[in-house]
């Protein structure tokens, strides 16, 4: 698998002031875009998802663990996954679950830190539903349930483009919404930024002033039109090819060879 550090972009910074101004404001947050374009892996790096995982290992280091403990005190979002099929239950059940999971790691990284220090006893404050075009009906009711119960809290819910028309008939719901952020597609010059990063982790350089890495640039950015998931796919597929011909270089021929291996939708 070709693994990549992930990339702090405009359209995560624009998503990120949506969260906080969720979080602070304690609204409602409806985040659609179309698949692909980073929704959920900029969500799990917002509720830095990874490092609570790491956390939670065994066997890394005592100054690694400490690291991540500071980290981890700075956390107050909790993850969620719609799953396909849900009833208002699972959904109250699995966010008092993710809750209750934040507050004993949080309790767990306080007492690394200074096992003597008070502790905040924060569930988290920001709930982010992912894949809430799951949801059914009664489990968005159960969802407005949890945020009136909760006072002070906000939530985030993401999906699909067409998710602030179904909510709006849902009047109770839709009125608690205070933000709507669409994620938008890679643009060209991040797209520009992104591929050069990808180009390093391959041990190439990337000149754009030669015509066959601009070549390459402009088929990569043909093929994915800004999707940042098929970016990535894609680059699984190009390392393969240069690994396996001992390539110094990445050629347009190069990236039409690893478009080939891949199985692209219209979605």
């Amino acid at each position: 698998m070709y693994a990549t550090e992930f990339l702090i972009t405009k359209e995560y910074r624009r998503f990120e002031e949506f969260c906080n101004a969720c979080f602070r404001e304690k609204y409602i947050g409806l985040c659609h875009g179309v698949p692909g374009v980073g929704k959920t892996l900029s969500a799990k790096h917002y509720t830095q998802f990874d490092k609570l995982e790491k956390f939670k290992q065994r066997g890394i280091s005592k100054e690694e663990k400490l690291a991540l403990a500071h980290q981890v005190m700075t956390n107050q979002t909790i993850f969620y996954t719609a799953t396909v099929t849900n009833t208002p239950n699972r959904v109250d059940a699995a966010i008092k679950d993710e809750r209750f999971y934040l507050f004993k790691t949080r309790l767990e990284a306080a007492n690394i830190i200074d096992a003597n220090a008070s502790y905040d006893e924060d569930f988290g404050t920001l709930i982010i539903i992912d894949e809430a075009d799951r949801l059914t009906m009664r489990s968005l009711e159960q969802v407005r349930d949890i945020y009136d119960r909760l006072d002070g809290i906000g939530v985030v819910l993401i999906g699909m483009p067409g998710i602030e028309k179904r909510l709006a008939r849902y009047a109770q719901l839709y009125s608690r919404v205070g933000f709507l952020h669409q994620f938008r597609a890679i643009g060209a010059e991040e797209m520009k930024f992104i591929l050069e990063r990808h180009w390093a982790k391959l041990d190439l350089g990337l000149n754009q002033d030669l015509f066959s890495d601009s070549e390459a640039i402009a088929t990569i950015a043909r093929i994915t039109n800004g999707n940042f998931r098929l970016v990535h796919r894609l680059f699984s597929q190009i390392k393969r090819i240069v690994k396996i011909n001992q390539l110094s270089s990445i050629s347009k021929e190069v990236v039409e060879a690893a478009r080939k291996c891949m199985v692209i939708g219209q979605g």
